[in-house]
């Protein structure tokens, strides 16, 4: 088996690195088409352990690159190179999901070796860079990062993100989940983060708890502009999805709780419009004004089952030239006591 993902993670890396990245999508509302729960053959189960946590095309179609859940502990973290099968509509053609390579990743730090607890959160493709979000815990609190690798899983580089972002020495400051719930997207030079929830110092302002969206220049890793994210969903909502439609627009996933207790998730549009930069801000104040969303789907309301939605990444061009989104959830596989891995399908209408 290694030897096998050996030979296709190189085989792969050429042939992602030879084919152009797809162009952006529009989006003004939202479809939902389909919902599975993928298989994996034998050998390759342990990749459903964690559910997916990061999910990204590449050129290729039918081709992802994707982070699990699975890593943080003894084993060291990787990305892997997955095929999902989905047809010329949009929907699902069966539900064995092929891992065609595993790259583990490494850095000169250390910081993520095995029993280092980092966990990464989401992955993007970006000219044969792949970025990974991820954080790991430290005596302080969690430690948010992003770095890039390349397809065998070599550590790049570190990108900056804010330092408001950084857990502090009391602990009253810094990312807030444990791990981290970070999205990421990229957009030509620009790469952005979203917090997920609201920094420890940033979760007593009146109105809604509002995340940070940070926006990174790719080229010199240094962060450029901050912009707060209001959660529409509510107290305990997470922003565990970002892609860039533009450098100004996004699609924002936003995960809560339905009124039955079970997890559920809504599709947004998010616009930067008239929003305050709040660039080196410490903490918010509350009068800052966030950046406007609007709802494209609640994928509740459809009759799926969302589940715990952390990755999103855009899907095929369907023939009417519209685009798809995929969703996967975290989760375990089928048979170990805890609910099983979802991918969902979701049309974006132009």
């Amino acid at each position: 088996m290694r030897l096998r993902l050996g030979i296709a993670t190189a085989l792969v890396t050429v042939t992602i690195a030879a084919v152009p990245a797809a162009t952006q999508a529009t989006a003004e509302s939202a479809t939902y088409l389909d919902t599975f729960s993928p298989t994996f053959a034998p050998g390759q189960l342990a990749t459903a352990a964690g559910g997916f946590t990061g999910l990204d095309a590449t050129p290729i179609p039918g081709v992802y690159l994707a982070v699990t859940g699975v890593g943080a502990g003894p084993a060291p973290g990787r990305f892997r190179t997955i095929r999902i099968p989905l047809g010329a509509d949009g929907r699902i053609t069966s539900d064995r999901v092929e891992v065609l390579a595993e790259s583990p990743l490494s850095n000169a730090s250390g910081s993520m070796a095995p029993g280092s607890g980092f966990a990464p959160s989401a992955i993007r493709l970006a000219d044969g860079e792949v970025l990974i979000a991820g954080s790991t815990p430290g005596r302080q609190g969690v430690a948010p990062r992003l770095s890039g690798f390349d397809m065998t899983g070599s550590h790049i580089r570190d990108y900056s993100l804010p330092r408001s972002w950084m857990p502090g020495a009391t602990g009253q400051s810094g990312i807030a989940a444990a791990p981290a719930t970070l999205g990421a997207a990229v957009h030509g030079g620009l790469v952005t983060v979203i917090s997920g929830a609201p920094l420890r110092q940033d979760g007593a302002l009146s109105g809604g708890p509002r995340a940070r969206l940070a926006q990174i220049d790719r080229y010199s890793g240094l962060v450029m502009r901050e912009y707060a994210y209001e959660l529409s969903m509510g107290d305990g909502a997470l922003a565990t999805g970002l892609l860039a439609l533009s450098g100004t627009d996004y699609l924002v996933l936003e995960r809560g709780v339905g009124a039955d207790g079970r997890p559920t998730a809504r599709l947004y549009r998010a616009r930067v419009g008239d929003a305050t930069d709040i660039t080196a801000r410490h903490a918010l104040v509350g009068n800052e004004a966030p950046m406007s969303s609007e709802l494209l789907l609640d994928l509740g309301a459809t009759g799926a089952e969302p589940g715990a939605i952390e990755a999103m990444s855009l899907g095929p061009v369907l023939s009417d030239g519209s685009r798809t989104v995929v969703l996967a959830t975290g989760g375990a596989a089928p048979g170990e006591g805890v609910e099983p891995s979802r991918i969902h399908v979701v049309r974006l209408d132009p």
